[in-house]
């Protein structure tokens, strides 16, 4: 494995897996990566990037407290309970 511009290189052979190929990320790598049990696989030209997943709503507390800050949070249908008597 060499170390470059603060990541790492290797040259790896694809393992046949049933129709499928994939290759072993040494643990090393995998932990610099930030990778844990899925990854997302996309490819672009003639590369295949592994890269970890986006953390699912990061960011909508930040959106929801701007949207409130402008005043734009209004309910867009509504309240149908409001002429209603609820008991439980």
């Amino acid at each position: 494995m060499v170390e470059r511009n603060g990541g790492a290189k290797m040259e790896a052979k694809l393992v046949k897996m049933g129709n499928s190929y994939g290759v072993r990320i040494p643990k090393a790598m995998r932990l610099g990566a930030g990778l844990k049990d899925k990854v997302v696989i996309e490819q672009k030209d003639n590369r295949i990037i592994i890269s970890t997943p986006a953390e699912p709503r990061v960011g909508w507390a930040a959106a929801a407290a701007e949207i409130a800050a402008l005043g734009e949070d209004e309910l867009l249908l509504p309240d149908v309970f409001a002429d209603e008597d609820f008991v439980e």
